[in-house]
Parts: structure tokens; sequence; C-alpha cells
């Protein structure tokens, strides 16, 4: 029993410290698809279906450092 003890408070300190880790710099890229066909009503949405993708893709960066960060689309 005192082993089983031993061995979860190891474990629990090494889970413990790696919470203090604070990432201070860097960079996410966001993409956004929107499906254009499902918007697509009316007599001409067949035809618009035929020389339009159907979907379309917006891309975002975020990026951080210290205090300073900008979202840039």
């Amino acid at each position: 029993m005192k082993i089983i003890l031993i061995i979860f408070g190891l474990f629990s300190s090494q889970i413990l410290s790696a919470q203090t880790t604070f990432i201070s710099k860097g960079k996410i890229e966001f993409e956004r698809r929107t499906n254009v066909w499902a918007e697509l009503k009316g007599s001409f949405a067949e035809q618009i279906k035929k020389v339009t993708p159907q979907y379309q893709s917006f891309f975002f960066d975020y990026e951080f450092d210290g205090n300073k960060s900008i979202y840039k689309p």
C-alpha cells in the first residue's frame, strides 16, 4: 500500500508541474469554410452550382507575443 501511495505521489507531482508551463508567443491559423450552395435559391440555382465551387475558404491568423496580439483576416 505504501508503494502505491509513493508511486501515485510521484506521478501527481509530475502532472502538477506541467500546469505551470505558460506559452507566451505563438501563431494560430484558422480556416472557415462556407457552403455556398446552401444559400442558393431560385430558378438559377442549378446553373450557378455548375460554375461555382461548393465551399469557399477563408483563412485567419492570430499571433501573440507577451502582452501584444493581432488577429488578421
